[in-house]
């Protein structure tokens, strides 16, 4: 069978056609043949005559127009000139913060917050809706916020605010503002901000009212309240008939003061992280200053006084000293008793409870004595002694009923009726 030709390809050179230096090859070791290398022209060598890194033939080298320097800055440039700074693209606004005349409104605390039992407190709107209507207001159409800096620190351009969530409730929710204008002049205030537009509202709408009348009445153990207005929260996805007005309100800043809470042995609290207890004679001194703030806002003229407060839910606030009781102050106020007598007052003081992990909470301190010694402090000797007397009257005529019987007989020790 005949064979293939050969692949086609270059043909290769003869043994006897290869040139070789000095007209012979010498052969390799092994049998092998080495390739020489080629005579006259080292390997990676430029050709004869040729300078080395020279340019192609015919090639200019690259000069300089005629008439200009080497190295020379092109026409119309300034020497040692500066190079031109290029702008940054315009930064897009955080949530949270906003520029107007060189003031910086920061927020700070935006975190879910919890009960005691800790429960995640319930919200209707999300923070940075918030942040964005107080900045809208402040900016545009402001007749609360900046009327009760001003009142304080002066009228000055502000230069810097700083808002910061303090305590949570069920209806409300309470911020510290700071601020501080081109004198140099700081301050704090709260901003008070009610969680919906429905019956929180109006609640903090009533609460502003009433704090305004018994702050009048008890102006040391009340907070002072400020001005009020709307704020309106636009609808998430830009629907206008979904759009809320919140009601809020600002008052004075109680420095060094932190919510009071109830801890699960019935002793009261300082409502930080982490919680710090007081002792039993600091929860029954604190019972007793909670009497004497309820007497003190009773207007006898026309027979008014405030709904007793509710102590788990921050009404009150308090301030420790390292020797010495601590010291409290009222910051809600829920309602306003109309046509009450002292009697029936001392009788819901005394009926006063709440459940508090299966155990009764109460309002008044167990001794009769901080409890008589409180409503002196708050009426006077004469004026409290002849309320406890109409109240064991009022026992006697059983208009009211005997409640807790051992502390009323010691009412009655006290004001010297050894026959009650």
């Amino acid at each position: 069978m005949p064979k293939p030709p050969s692949r086609p390809g270059k043909p290769r050179a003869s043994a006897s056609s290869r040139p070789a230096p000095g007209g012979a090859r010498k052969a390799a070791p092994g049998g092998a043949r080495k390739l020489a290398k080629p005579a006259g022209n080292p390997r990676g060598a430029a050709p004869a005559g040729a300078k080395r890194n020279a340019a192609p033939a015919g090639a200019k080298r690259s000069t300089a127009p005629a008439g200009a320097k080497r190295n020379a800055a092109p026409a119309g440039a300034k020497r040692n000139a500066a190079p031109a700074v290029r702008k940054p693209a315009p930064r897009k606004a955080t949530p949270g913060r906003s520029r107007k005349s060189g003031l910086r409104i920061q927020w700070l605390g935006f975190r879910p917050m919890y009960d005691y039992w800790g429960n995640e407190i319930q919200r209707y709107y999300q923070f940075d809706t918030l942040a964005s209507a107080v900045e809208y207001h402040f900016r545009t159409r402001d007749q609360f916020i900046m009327p009760t800096i001003s009142e304080a620190i002066g009228n000055a351009p502000l230069s810097s605010m700083k808002i910061e969530l303090f305590q949570e409730g069920r209806l409300e929710l309470i911020f510290r503002v700071q601020a501080g204008n081109m004198d140099a002049k700081r301050g704090a205030w709260a901003l008070v901000v009610a969680k919906n537009h429905l019956e929180c509202s109006d609640f903090s709408r009533m609460e502003h009212q009433l704090l305004h009348i018994i702050h009048e009445r008890a102006p040391e153990d009340v907070v002072k309240p400020y001005y009020s207005g709307i704020l309106y929260l636009p609808d998430r996805h830009g629907r206008k008939e979904h759009g809320r007005e919140v009601f809020a309100y600002m008052t004075q800043w109680l420095e060094g003061y932190d919510e009071l809470g109830i801890h699960k042995n019935l002793q009261l609290l300082v409502n930080v992280n982490p919680n710090r207890l007081l002792t039993v004679a600091h929860t029954e001194h604190l019972k007793a200053e909670m009497v004497r703030i309820v007497a003190r806002t009773y207007n006898a003229t026309d027979m008014t006084c405030m709904v007793l407060p509710e102590i788990a839910s921050g009404d009150f606030v308090v301030h420790t000293v390292p020797r010495g009781n601590p010291r409290l102050k009222l910051i809600a106020c829920r309602g306003l008793q109309k046509r009450l007598r002292p009697a029936r007052l001392i009788d819901q003081m005394l009926d006063a409870k709440w459940d508090w992990g299966g155990r009764d909470y109460r309002f008044v301190p167990e001794d009769p004595a901080l409890f008589l010694r409180a409503l002196e402090a708050a009426r006077g000797e004469h004026e409290a002694r002849a309320w406890v007397d109409a109240y064991l009257k009022a026992i006697k005529e059983r208009r009211y009923p005997r409640r807790r019987p051992a502390f009323v007989e010691g009412l009655a020790a006290l004001l010297g009726n050894q026959a009650f």
